[in-house]
């Protein structure tokens, strides 16, 4: 657990993201399949921040290192008088757990929604399932200039 990942009160969103309890406390209160849900008004959110100072990072003395590619951790939330405990999984896309090609056109749908419109990702989409086929990159850059 490095300092830089042990910020209580970051200052911008980058910051918060390198935070583990930041983003514990941001995935308690947003929906972090939604991209644009980790912003300037969530560094900010003072629910966040009060929550994020809650947070304990304690190191677990008997984990088995398993590389640094997939860190081991345990959740321990205590709420209400209530102890529930969760070991965390490799992270979505990760080599331990990747994504399918549905789950890759998902959330590029997701990242891409305030740029591009829903047929242009299809088309993206569709052009990049078909990259072997494709006589000229050209016909794909036309479709990622296009916006």
């Amino acid at each position: 657990m490095e300092e830089r990942h042990t910020v209580r009160a970051p200052q911008s969103v980058m910051g918060g993201q390198y935070s583990l309890p930041f983003t514990t406390a941001v995935a308690l209160t947003r929906d972090l399949s939604n991209p644009l849900s980790y912003n300037d008004a969530t560094v900010q959110d003072p629910v966040v921040r009060a929550l994020a100072q809650r947070i304990e990072l304690v190191p677990l003395e008997d984990a088995v290192p398993e590389g640094p590619a997939s860190p081991q951790a345990e959740i321990l939330l205590e709420y209400a008088g209530q102890r529930y405990t969760l070991s965390t999984q490799p992270y979505k896309g990760s080599p331990q757990n990747p994504f399918t090609w549905e789950e890759v056109c998902d959330k590029f749908r997701r990242f891409t929604a305030p740029m591009l419109s829903a047929r242009q990702a299809t088309a993206l989409i569709d052009a990049v399932s078909a990259l072997e086929q494709v006589g000229d990159m050209a016909e794909v850059a036309q479709l990622v200039a296009r916006r």
